[in-house]
C-alpha cells in the first residue's frame, strides 16, 4: 500500500472549491461519486453523494464533475467553481 499526502488549498477570493471523488468495486461494476464545496475561507458550504448504478470508473469519473458542476452549483447559486477530484 502506498499512502499520498493530499494538501488542500483554499481557492480564490469568490470562488467556490469542489473536491470530490468517486468510489467502485471493479468496471463495470456498481459506482457511486461524491463531493463537498467550500468557500474561500475553507467553510463547509454544501456536500452530495450518489448512487449511480453499474457502470465504468470513466462513467463515475465524469457523471461527478457533470453533477458538481452543473446540478449543485444551481441548487446553492454561485457561479465561479474550482473543480478538484482525485484520479489515476
Amino acid at each position: 500500500m502506498t499512502l499520498i499526502q493530499v494538501l488542500w488549498q483554499f481557492p480564490e477570493v469568490w470562488w467556490i472549491k469542489v473536491n470530490m471523488d468517486g468510489a467502485t468495486c471493479g468496471s463495470p461494476s456498481l459506482i457511486a461519486c461524491g463531493g463537498i464545496f467550500r468557500g474561500s475561507l475553507g467553510e463547509y458550504i454544501y456536500g452530495f453523494s450518489t448512487f449511480l448504478g453499474i457502470h465504468t470508473s470513466v462513467y463515475v469519473e465524469i457523471i461527478g464533475v457533470i453533477i458538481a458542476a452543473i446540478e449543485h452549483s444551481c441548487i446553492i447559486s454561485f457561479h465561479l467553481l474550482h473543480l478538484t477530484f482525485l484520479g489515476k
